[in-house]
């Protein structure tokens, strides 16, 4: 074997260690210190990441730590991405409780331990407190954010790979959506009315305007506009304003809100809490209602615009779906709706 031959098979700073067969790994010098990073399975990709190293070196860049000498856990990466949350989400509390389950199993492992069958099999094994088997919807939720998390520890430098990333998300067939029926509603307006008047006005402006929970319940005062009778949100899920106008039924349950309020300045919370709290839990027992949450009013309020004979964009628009798709789930036909609909084409 010539020289050139024997060059290529081997690069001066990647190699391979014994204890962690088939991994590359690549070493440096840089500010007189020796320094070893973990890359990943492809030698290519480590030939390529020691010669940006190299680069980096020459031009100053401050480098990532020594990923070899100092054992960075799993916690920091954690601790990181929670302070990338408050300042990038919008609703930072369900991140926040996520990657506590998270830490209990993972926080005290060391980055360059965990690999993508630690991840898939606690995600496959994990149960709820009451012992049941997470949602595939669940399970993708907590995917993404092991990948959000190693994703932010490679741009940091405290990662050299992402092993969330070749972990398959579950396919969701939960395709009805739950909402309520004529006589749900009715069965829970008595229930609600009766025992707790003062909450009816929240669930009415969940039902007419189909705002999202975190956007309800941030509400104030400023995005209310009875002069033009809309809801003003500017601070949405997917990022785009969107305006909602107020039904009567809707206007009347501001306009009481308003009158429970301390506070009814431009910056005043509409909602002293940031969410529903127990009544509505009760409410649906006591009304024998199974498998609604606070997030179904959404769902009744996009079918009900469906039923109303609204058009796709309208449901779209109004919802604030980032897609049509999202909006199309809503738009049910029968046999009856087809044949009306090729009735008279010629």
């Amino acid at each position: 074997m010539g020289r050139k031959a024997s060059a290529a098979l081997k690069v001066r700073g990647v190699f391979q260690r014994k204890e962690d067969p088939g991994v590359w790994w690549i070493r440096y010098h840089a500010h007189g210190q020796m320094k070893r990073e973990r890359v990943g399975l492809s030698k290519q990709e480590a030939i390529d990441k020691y010669r940006q190293r190299k680069t980096e070196i020459k031009a100053g860049k401050q480098l990532p730590r020594n990923l070899k000498d100092a054992k960075i856990t799993f916690q920091t990466l954690i601790d990181d991405v929670l302070v990338y949350s408050e300042r990038h989400h919008k609703d930072t509390r369900n991140v926040t409780s996520r990657c506590a389950i998270i830490g209990k199993e993972f926080g005290t492992w060391a980055v360059e331990d965990i690999r993508s069958k630690h991840i898939e099999s606690w995600l496959h094994e994990r149960r709820t407190p009451t012992g049941a088997k997470p949602s595939g919807a669940t399970f993708n939720i907590y995917r993404s954010l092991f990948s959000l998390i190693f994703r932010q520890a490679i741009r940091d430098g405290k990662a050299t790979e992402n092993p969330a990333k070749g972990i398959r998300k579950k396919p969701l067939r939960n395709t009805r959506e739950k909402q309520l029926s004529p006589d749900e509603f009715t069965r829970i307006k008595e229930i609600v009315q009766r025992r707790w008047p003062d909450r009816w006005h929240e669930f009415v402006i969940s039902l007419g305007t189909g705002m999202r929970l975190s956007e309800q319940y941030n509400l104030t005062w400023r995005s209310v506009d009875f002069t033009r009778g809309v809801v003003d949100l500017r601070n949405t899920k997917n990022g785009e304003p969107r305006e909602i106008p107020m039904g009567p039924e809707v206007e009347a349950a501001f306009t009481a809100m308003k009158g429970l309020c301390f506070d009814t300045g431009p910056d005043g919370r509409v909602f002293i809490s940031l969410r529903p709290g127990k009544w509505f839990k009760e409410a649906l027992k006591d009304a024998n209602i199974e498998d609604y949450v606070w997030h179904s009013n959404r769902h009744t309020f996009c079918s009900r615009l469906a039923k109303n004979n609204a058009h796709m964009k309208t449901i779209q628009k109004l919802a604030g779906h980032k897609t049509i798709t999202m909006s199309a789930r809503y738009i049910k036909t029968d046999d009856e709706t087809l044949r009306n609909a090729v009735t008279g084409l010629f």
